[in-house]
């Protein structure tokens, strides 16, 4: 279990070559930008990395809500390396 407080930055990422899943507590406006960034299941899509359309949602869903997004820098610097 991890618990972060509001106004801190952090990250998720899932290093492994397989799919993932995971369970979030959230606040309702964090719930809105997930709700807002997911898209339909399509068991007919293969599970992969975000494309470029993906990201650039993301980042704009990002800015809309106030959130940071960690730059190819930033990712960097704590050892993150890009995707």
């Amino acid at each position: 279990m991890v618990s972060v407080p509001g106004g801190v930055r952090h990250g998720i990422r899932n290093t492994s070559p397989s799919p993932t899943m995971i369970l979030i507590a959230a606040t309702p406006r964090i719930y809105e930008f997930f709700r807002e960034l997911a898209k339909p299941y399509d068991p007919g899509e293969p599970p992969g990395p975000p494309n470029q359309r993906d990201m650039q949602r993301l980042i704009g869903l990002a800015a809309k809500y106030g959130y940071w997004v960690g730059s190819p820098e930033d990712n960097d610097s704590i050892g993150l390396a890009q995707i």
